[in-house]
């Protein structure tokens, strides 16, 4: 018996080495080291959620195990509340891309697939969550006999684990039979609106904090200070009949009545007229968000359109201009005008500026990913690995993002002007902006609770169609609605965070566990495409939220480097110079890839190092406030004073 490959190599260091390592993290070199794998504190913990990081690999599984059942033998397959186990297998190989092949037990359950060999010293787990199953294949494993069947299993987190198995025995013919019905359980007369066949529909856990209480709309527009006397809280679309992809409360102009506000929704693209999305605390500039206007190839005019969008420019007076910015190429816009669409005509539109961020649609944003999992998956080509990550356009995608954010933070914080943001239909790109650029702008956001707010207000609420360009339980893998924009303002948002370590108070492993469980289907979070549809299919009550865990468990997903610099708004550099791929993310299946430090661990281990130092200096500073009380006034006369500049400048 030996060491399988796979499993993460240890090496002794230098006790200098390590406060090296610690002084590069300060330093703000936290995204270099971080950009590797998953290490085994992080893995451990997931024992009760399974699934966070599908693809666990030896001693990482070994110590979730045993966290799981210290009794329990190393085959056992670890179960989360609701979860039944439809059918197991012995004899499967694993055909690992990196090592070879390896001979295990395979169990498929309602919720995953879950692969163990005790062939090695350590156990070789692996895993993958149904939900994360984009399609299924048979594949030819002549090499291994003729009476063997191969199977693959496509993967939306950028993997493509293969199997090997006997013909003969019946039950390994059902393998791919279960994996069918458990992976792509609804039908199509389902879809898109019946989900409840999903696992997370099934799925029973508790915790102490209820995530479904993260996100109450009135409470987060009254921290902006809304409503006041230009904006209102309006509850027009309370039963979506405004429009059916926006929820229920809308914040727009308090002068516009409700009749002019139907006429706008008649003339933009699924009625999504435009509506506050934020308003900055001091100079009342907002950014606000809608589809595009439906003018078509004779430049149609609406009256009430073109009077709401003054109305918005009105209600800052610290500018005479609204700056629209249209997400699309300028040419793809135009030719929208051929089916109804179109943008603002600046004739029509007095003191408006329109600009065109250039950023393509969704469908070459999912060629692009396919592109960048061939050139991760399985195997890497290390002579080109730059050219081959360029001719993807994934970075430079992720650098029009962006820029195009920084265009409108800049424009609102200082040009003092209101934006207007919208694509087609205001639900992908217009979602990626609104939010990178609140962001930029509320340090809010930059916390662990603020981006939960961030997401659920700007993506869930306001219609990303998660359904559809996920693809949740849906074996349609071809389907022209799939698109990775989530992960993409995802991968922005890391970006950010490797520009500005500090900046930040989750880690990257909040981010990893997000995107894990937007394909996981274990919470109801990204499930369905509009409110409308989650309260009709009351996933509030029949499922968990996905922070509902993240919230009881807060000290593994905090970065211990947070500082609130609660005045800055961050320009992140958006230049190919400055950005990388996120390796942590996309290529963590490759074992070669992993850091050999335990980076999490080492994360966590200063975080409690930091509220220890915090606790002393303050036992220090009750000595000195002791020793002053009883010494002369005099004594502290000139003592320096601690008071705090406010922090305006951009970092």
């Amino acid at each position: 018996r030996r060491r399988h490959p796979c499993s993460p190599r240890t090496s002794t260091r230098h006790p200098g080495s390590h406060v090296e390592w610690c002084k590069q993290l300060i330093a703000a070199t936290i995204s270099s080291q971080i950009s590797g794998g998953v290490p085994t504190e992080a893995i451990s913990r997931e024992c009760k959620v399974r699934g966070c990081f599908s693809l666990k690999i030896c001693t990482k599984d070994l110590v979730r195990l045993k966290i799981k059942n210290l009794q329990a033998p190393m085959d056992e397959v670890p179960l989360v509340p609701g979860e039944t186990i439809k059918t197991t297998v012995k004899d499967v190989m694993y055909i690992c891309p990196f090592t070879g092949a390896v001979t295990g037990t395979l169990t498929v359950t309602d919720y995953k697939l879950y692969f163990v060999s005790l062939e090695w010293n350590a156990p070789f787990i692996l895993d993958v969550n149904l939900g994360a199953i984009s399609r299924l294949e048979t594949i030819s494993v002549q090499s291994l006999g003729e009476n063997t069947s191969g199977m693959e299993i496509v993967c939306k987190d950028m993997r493509s684990p293969r199997f090997a198995y006997k013909k003969e025995e019946q039950s390994n013919l059902e393998i791919l039979e279960v994996l069918t019905k458990y992976a792509f359980p609804l039908s199509n007369d389902d879809w898109p609106m019946d989900l409840s066949p999903l696992f997370a529909f099934q799925y029973k856990d508790q915790f102490p904090q209820d995530g479904w209480k993260v996100y109450d709309p009135v409470a987060e527009y009254k921290r902006m200070g809304l409503p006041n006397e230009s904006w209102t809280i309006s509850k027009i679309n309370s039963n979506y009949e405004v429009c059916d992809t926006y929820p229920a409360l809308l914040v727009t102009p308090t002068s516009i009545k409700e009749d002019e506000i139907k006429q706008v929704a008649s003339f933009r693209v699924k009625r999504r007229i435009p509506v506050l999305s934020w308003i900055h605390p001091e100079t009342h500039a907002t950014v606000v968000r809608c589809s595009q206007p439906m003018v078509g190839p004779t430049d149609r005019r609406c009256k009430e359109d073109e009077h709401y969008l003054q109305t918005i420019m009105d209600a800052n007076a610290q500018s005479h201009k609204l700056t629209i910015f249209d997400a699309r190429q300028n040419n793809v816009a135009a030719n929208h005008k051929a089916k109804d669409g179109g943008y603002e005509n600046e004739n029509f539109y007095p003191n408006m500026e329109l600009n065109f961020l250039e950023i393509p649609n969704i469908h070459v944003m999912r060629e692009s990913l396919r592109k960048l999992k061939e050139v991760v998956y399985p195997t890497i080509d290390e002579p080109h690995w730059h050219s081959s990550i360029d001719a993807t356009h994934w970075l430079e995608y992720i650098r029009l993002l962006l820029a195009g954010a920084v265009k409108i933070a800049d424009k609102v914080e200082s040009s003092k002007s209101s934006v207007v943001v919208h694509c087609s239909d205001g639900w992908d790109r217009t979602a990626q902006l609104t939010s990178l650029a609140m962001l930029m702008l509320d340090s809010y956001y930059r916390t662990l609770r603020g981006f939960q707010v961030l997401l659920e207000k700007e993506w869930i609420s306001f219609g990303h169609k998660f359904a559809a360009r996920v693809g949740h339980g849906d074996e349609n893998h071809a389907s022209s609605e799939r698109s990775p924009l989530f992960v993409q303002f995802i991968d922005c948002v890391w970006q950010m965070m490797r520009q500005f370590p500090a900046a930040f108070e989750f880690n990257e492993l909040f981010l990893i566990t997000i995107l894990d469980h937007l394909y996981s289907c274990l919470f109801g979070t990204f499930l369905y495409n509009s409110d409308q549809e989650r309260v009709e299919k009351e996933v509030n009550s029949k499922t968990v939220s996905l922070w509902s865990y993240i919230n009881s468990q807060t000290e593994d997903f905090t970065n211990p480097f947070y500082v609130n610099y609660e005045n800055h708004v961050l320009y992140p550099l958006a230049s190919l110079r400055h950005l990388e791929l996120w390796v942590g993310y996309y290529v963590r299946w490759n074992p070669h890839m992993r850091p050999q430090m335990p980076v999490h661990q080492n994360l966590k281990e200063l975080l409690y190092l930091r509220a220890e130092l915090q606790r002393k200096v303050e036992e220090l500073q009750k000595e000195a406030s002791s020793s002053r009380s009883i010494s002369s006034s005099s004594d502290h006369a000139y003592s320096p004073s601690h008071g705090g500049i406010p922090l305006h400048t951009s970092v």
